[in-house]
């Protein structure tokens, strides 16, 4: 049995939750634009499962396989600042998942600040979006570069 060259099977895991990533940011984005102050506050428990769990385990993957694959499959400069970016996006995400939190486990500020909220929240799926098509596009290139 043969490995596959830098480590496909981690990017194939990392493509597909970025897809799933997707696919529950859109659908978190038709229900902020166009549901209810109820139904956003019945959605909560769901949106923080994703940014505590889902998405924090996602980051774990990418810097514990990933990032050290392309480290090692594309030495340099140039892959090391492209790594290090991206951790710092992972950081700066990181941090917004805590901002969000804290309004999120608030109640009363979901009830009181429900379009600041709504936007808070869209504003962080457009970014993870973002982030997510850039790494998609930078681990092709670099995979393709490593075989």
């Amino acid at each position: 049995m043969s490995k596959e060259p830098f480590g496909r099977e981690y990017l194939a895991i990392a493509a597909s939750d970025h897809e799933v990533l997707s696919a529950y940011g859109a659908r978190v984005k038709k229900m902020l634009t166009s549901e209810s102050p109820e139904y956003l506050e019945k959605q909560i428990a769901d949106i923080k499962l994703l940014l505590n769990q889902k998405l924090v385990d996602h980051f774990a993957f990418e810097e514990q396989h990933i990032f050290p694959a392309l480290l090692v499959a594309n030495p340099g400069e140039s892959t090391s600042r492209l790594v290090s970016a991206l951790q710092e996006d992972h950081k700066s995400l990181l941090v917004e998942v805590r901002r969000l939190n804290e309004v999120l486990s608030d109640q009363r500020l979901v009830s009181d600040r429900g379009s600041e909220l709504r936007k808070a929240i869209l504003d962080f799926f457009e970014n993870l979006q973002d982030h997510a098509s850039q790494e998609d596009e930078l681990f092709r290139a670099l995979a393709d570069t490593a075989t």
